[in-house]
């Protein structure tokens, strides 16, 4: 686990050679992989979640 902040971690990460896919393109790559749409499937599930505890 890294203490440092999320830019400095992406940039060792590229640095030492890594692709990093963030976003759109993170989200493509593994629909071209898998075959399975994860943005779609997190979005349907969007709020299913979110009831308060007291309910």
């Amino acid at each position: 686990m890294r203490t440092d902040s999320l830019p400095q971690a992406v940039n060792a990460c590229l640095v030492g050679g890594w692709r990093v896919l963030s976003g759109r393109d993170a989200f493509e790559y593994l629909f071209e992989i898998t075959g399975f749409d994860l943005k779609a499937w997190l979005q349907a599930r969007r709020g299913l979640y979110s009831r308060s505890i007291n309910n």
